[in-house]
C-alpha cells in the first residue's frame, strides 16, 4: 500500500490516494480534482472507491469532478446521509462554491469493510465533528477525516457537531488503538496513536 497526500483548496484539506498495484481508492477530493486524477495518470493506477470522511464541502468539493473522470463508487457512512443531504451543511457561501458533490452510492456502516487488490478497508464510525463521520482502516493506517489532527481535535461549533461524542469517539475508537498505528488526518500532518495519547491535550 503506498500513500499519495495532496493538500487542496483554501482550507489545506489532505486528499489521500491510497494505491494498492494497479488500483487505489481516493479519500476527500475536496478541491484541485486536476491535481487528483492527474496523480491516477502518472502512477497508471485506476481508482475504485472515492471515500468522504464526513461531508462538509472542503472533503467533497471536487467529487462530482473526479467521479466523473475516474467512474469510481462512492462511499460515506449511512448516518452522514441527512446530513450530506441539507444544502447547508455541504456548501460554502463565503467561497461562492456552487458545484454540486457527488451523491454517495454506497452507503456504509460500523465494521463494515471493502476489498481492493486483496486488501481490506475497514470502516469505523467516528462522530463527533459531524453526525455520521467515518475513519478508515486499513494496513495499520486510519484516515481520520476531521476527528483527530497532531496535537489537536475537530471542531465541534458547526452544525452536526458535539463535543462530548467526538471525545468520546476518540477515545473508545482512536486511542483504543495500537500505538504504531499511523493517523493521517483531514488537516495538518499525519501523526500516529502513540503520539496523541501522549501529546494531545484536547483528546483527554
Amino acid at each position: 500500500m503506498k500513500i499519495e497526500t495532496l493538500t487542496v483548496g483554501p482550507f489545506e484539506t489532505n486528499c489521500y490516494i491510497v494505491i494498492f498495484e494497479k488500483k487505489a481508492v481516493i479519500i476527500d477530493p475536496g478541491f484541485e480534482a486536476d491535481r487528483i486524477t492527474e496523480i491516477l495518470r502518472k502512477k497508471n493506477v485506476k481508482a475504485k472507491y472515492i471515500f468522504y470522511t464526513h461531508a462538509h464541502y472542503d472533503h467533497i468539493g471536487s467529487s462530482a469532478e473526479v467521479k466523473k473522470e475516474t467512474n469510481a463508487s462512492v462511499i460515506m457512512g449511512e448516518k452522514e446521509k441527512s446530513f450530506f443531504d441539507d444544502p447547508s451543511s455541504v456548501t460554502c457561501s463565503m467561497l461562492q462554491m456552487s458545484s454540486k458533490p457527488a451523491a454517495p452510492d454506497i452507503l456504509c456502516r460500523e465494521g463494515e469493510e471493502f476489498h481492493i487488490e486483496g486488501c481490506s478497508m475497514k470502516i469505523i464510525e467516528t462522530p463527533g465533528h459531524t453526525p455520521g463521520g467515518i475513519s478508515i482502516f486499513s494496513e495499520n493506517a486510519l484516515f481520520t477525516g476531521d476527528c483527530i489532527f497532531m496535537g489537536s481535535i475537530g471542531r465541534t461549533d458547526l452544525p452536526g457537531g458535539d463535543s462530548e461524542e467526538l471525545k468520546k469517539t476518540i477515545k473508545k475508537k482512536i486511542l483504543s488503538l495500537s500505538d504504531n498505528v499511523k493517523i493521517y488526518p483531514g488537516h495538518g500532518p499525519a501523526t500516529s496513536v502513540k503520539r496523541e495519547k501522549k501529546d494531545n491535550l484536547y483528546a483527554r
